[in-house]
């Protein structure tokens, strides 16, 4: 669980802030997305994909910490970060399929899932976000 202390969290809630944080997210999570598409984790589960995989969500992970957050989008942006993280601890159990063949097993098979549960939770966020600005 991520909490608000744990991201940087501004309470500059202006237009220029707003469009100063989507542009560096985006650039953050498309660099994350182009490196994660270029390597085809789920069909070839060679140590070097998952290496290559894991490296590209730390950074994406520690790029995100790293972002001055407006209060009003803190929410999405903890969402984003919860599932990065999952997901690396998805990796790093197939990572270690020598020690924990089932363990690797499993969360091979929950990675979709997991893309797909964390689509819909960004959706509900993203409804409830727009509910507050349409408020304001």
């Amino acid at each position: 669980v991520i909490i608000d202390s744990d991201i940087k969290i501004t309470l500059d809630d202006t237009k220029d802030s707003f469009l100063a944080y989507t542009e560096k997210f985006d650039v953050i999570t498309s660099k994350w997305r182009t490196g994660i598409n270029s390597i085809d984790i789920q069909k070839d589960f060679s140590q070097e994909n998952i290496d290559q995989g894991i490296a590209h969500y730390n950074d994406a992970i520690m790029q995100l910490y790293a972002l001055p957050v407006p209060k009003i989008l803190s929410a999405l942006h903890k969402t984003e970060l919860s599932y990065l993280r999952a997901e690396l601890t998805l990796l790093n159990k197939i990572k270690n399929a020598d020690k924990d063949p089932m363990a690797a097993l499993l969360a091979g098979q929950n990675f979709q899932n997991m893309d797909d549960e964390f689509n819909k939770k960004m959706n509900e966020q993203l409804q409830l976000f727009l509910k507050t600005v349409n408020k304001a």
